[in-house]
């Protein structure tokens, strides 16, 4: 049982280390990538990573007076929401002995750094019901749907639609679009910005009535999902054209350039 335990503590460890590699930006690119597929394909291994990049990013805030006080209320936070084999308790528990060894003391002395996922979020406001902005005459469902949209229950919105089958589609009707558009929206609303940046490369044509703000709003999702470069890419896209959000990529393109200065 014993072996059982170290090796299991092994693993976290690895998995811990990983992690850290991973946010640091330390990973080669073929790492890099099983990382961020398994992010995409495992639900509870990305909340695992977000936890740590939350995690880093308080850590960068305190001082090291406050810094056991401020894991152990994280811990704390952790077992009243999850179970005690979760990603994140697991990996908490490795976070701390890479703590205790001095790991998190080079983060510490580091500049701090810009606050990307503040500015992508202040930058991203839920698209309007263009059902109700419009007057649009839609069936009952639809306009059912979208008041769920309305009230901010993105849940229940989520719930409603079928949107993996939607995908499987190799055409969809306007309404049909206008549903898939949506839970694009409500997934980055609830902060689950891979699957919003998946689901708004659908509209990636100018034939579509939602191409500009869907490729907008899909920077914003890679900025937050830590997909830097690839977000560059597509800002840059974006602010060399004369289109609706020229001025707030340019803006995010003049904050990734300084703080690499």
């Amino acid at each position: 049982m014993n072996d059982n335990m170290n090796h299991m503590r092994h693993n976290d460890n690895e998995m811990t280390a990983l992690i850290m590699a991973y946010i640091e930006d330390l990973l080669p690119q073929d790492e890099r990538q099983k990382i961020e597929l398994r992010r995409k394909q495992d639900p509870a291994f990305d909340v695992a990573v977000v936890e740590f990049i939350n995690l880093k990013k308080g850590l960068e805030e305190i001082g090291k007076a406050e810094l056991k006080e401020k894991i152990k209320q994280w811990e704390t936070e952790q077992m009243e929401k999850n179970s005690s084999n979760s990603y994140t308790l697991r990996i908490a528990a490795g976070f701390i002995i890479l703590l205790l060894a001095g790991f998190v003391a080079v983060v510490l002395m580091r500049p701090d750094p810009p606050a990307f996922d503040q500015i992508a979020e202040a930058q991203f406001e839920p698209y309007p019901n263009m059902i109700t902005t419009r007057g649009l005459d839609v069936d009952a469902q639809l306009r059912a749907l979208l008041n769920h949209y309305d009230q901010g229950d993105y849940n229940a919105l989520l719930e409603a639609v079928d949107y993996p089958t939607l995908l499987e589609k190799k055409s969809l009707e306007e309404k049909e679009e206008f549903q898939l558009f949506y839970v694009a929206e409500a997934q980055m609303a609830l902060g689950h910005h891979y699957k919003a940046s998946d689901l708004y490369l659908y509209f990636d044509s100018r034939d579509h009535a939602f191409f500009e703000v869907a490729r907008f709003h899909r920077a914003l999702a890679l900025l937050l999902a830590q997909e830097m470069t690839e977000a560059r890419n597509l800002l840059v896209q974006i602010s060399a054209e004369k289109g609706a959000y020229r001025e707030q990529a340019t803006l995010l393109l003049r904050e990734l350039d300084e703080s690499r200065d």
